[in-house]
């Protein structure tokens, strides 16, 4: 397994492909999807599930309510090893690890409660509704209001430990204690400010609004700066995810991506059809490919394609980070780079959301060329995509790598 994928991302590094998004199942649609152990869940009427990576897909609705056509799973998300299903007027659905059939878990919720977004840090679960932020500290067993009391709550994220919030339609709100207090954090934002999506990536924290426009932000909100301005008016922002140093933008008009945190985008329409509109978190990606979910079904394209801009950053001069080696690996692999002039350096691992996972270097080193061996063992990751970031004083660089187990 692992020699395949090896000859299969050497192929599409080294050998043009003519990249477009395909679809090869047509009877599956889509408005979120969720990638857990190599299973990639797709949710709207139902849940289906596919697990040959896109071929064929089977429903999934074992306990689901059985009005079909009636509800909608806007949003699934990983929890613990436990998937959470937000439902249209149904609250919140859960299937627990490994099982087959999904349970109810709505106590402490209102009535007819609309789940659209959901955000966990340690053992504290929080949920986005259309009636404000709850708040649950026992899986989802028991809720409690945590703010924004009938407010529409889009989308949440956690970044170094804060919360951030949609807040419709006053702008973005932040908690760093956990939900109990809230403050505005929409400095920088112009027009109507709904934010209805959020990433992470290794510098900052990325926000798609309703009037088709992305901001970032590097100091958690204090300041945001506007760094997309190519969607067509009134185009919204629906979701935001970050992989291979790209950050991918599905809009009211297409897949967007941006390979230099965003400021400048480039299309990534072809295999699409004519003004193809993406909704809700209908981005995945597995360790070879990109999956996509607009309003016309669910398309899958190579992972590899992502790469074909490189990083301007990599391009000053005698600053250098190298390609890890053996990439795949399985536990380690090498990390090299050059440095032109003595400073600090910091050498960080990050997964695909944009977390910490490792720090290898962190210190003044002299210019010349390092090599520092990452032992992912020690962090007992799981099998996927990594980014590790070179940083000084006048150099910064991103690169990705691939755990293989």
């Amino acid at each position: 397994m692992k020699k395949l994928i090896t000859a299969l991302l050497f192929f599409s590094f080294c050998f043009p492909i003519y990249a477009q998004w395909e679809r090869p199942y047509y009877d599956i649609f889509a408005v979120c999807l969720l990638i857990k152990d190599g299973n990639i869940y797709a949710g709207k009427n139902g849940v289906s599930r596919t697990t040959d990576g896109g071929q064929s897909w089977n429903l999934f609705n074992n306990g689901l309510p059985n009005v079909a056509n009636r509800f909608q799973v806007n949003r699934m998300y990983n929890f613990n090893g436990i998937i959470y299903a937000g439902l249209d007027t149904m609250g919140v659905y859960i299937l627990p690890d490994g099982g087959n059939t999904w349970s109810q878990r709505t106590t402490g919720l209102p009535a007819n409660v609309t789940v659209k977004s959901f955000a966990g840090y340690s053992t504290v679960l929080f949920a986005g509704t259309d009636k404000g932020v709850f708040k649950s500290t026992n899986g989802g067993g028991l809720w409690n209001l945590s703010g924004m009391a009938d407010t529409m709550v889009v989308d949440l994220i956690f970044r170094d430990n804060i919360l951030f919030a949609s807040n419709y339609s006053a702008g973005v709100k932040v908690s760093s204690d956990l939900g109990q207090t809230w403050k505005n954090a929409s400095n920088g934002m112009t027009g109507t400010k709904w934010a209805f999506t959020f990433t992470n990536t290794p510098n900052y924290l990325v926000a798609g609004t309703s009037d088709a426009k992305i901001y970032r932000t590097s100091n958690n909100g204090t300041n945001w700066e506007q760094c997309y301005s190519q969607s067509p008016a009134n185009n919204a922002i629906y979701s935001l995810k970050y992989a291979l140093n790209r950050l991918i933008a599905g809009t009211a008009q297409g897949i967007f991506y941006s390979y230099n945190q965003g400021a400048t985008w480039l299309p990534m329409n072809d295999g699409f059809p004519p003004n193809t509109e993406m909704r809700s978190d209908a981005i995945v990606i597995s360790t070879i490919k990109v999956f996509a979910a607009p309003t016309n079904g669910v398309y899958q394209r190579p992972l590899s394609q992502l790469t074909s801009v490189t990083s301007s950053t990599a391009e000053l001069s005698n600053f250098e980070l190298k390609q890890n080696y053996p990439n795949p690996f399985n536990p380690n692999t090498v990390i090299s780079y050059r440095l032109s002039v003595a400073g600090d350096v910091s050498l960080k691992v990050y997964d695909l959301a944009g977390n910490e996972v490792a720090a290898l270097v962190n210190e003044k080193q002299n210019a010349g060329s390092y090599s520092v061996t990452f032992d992912a063992g020690k962090y007992n990751l799981s099998s996927g995509v990594y980014f590790y970031k070179l940083k000084t004083e006048n150099f910064s660089d991103t690169k990705s790598m691939i755990l293989v187990k």
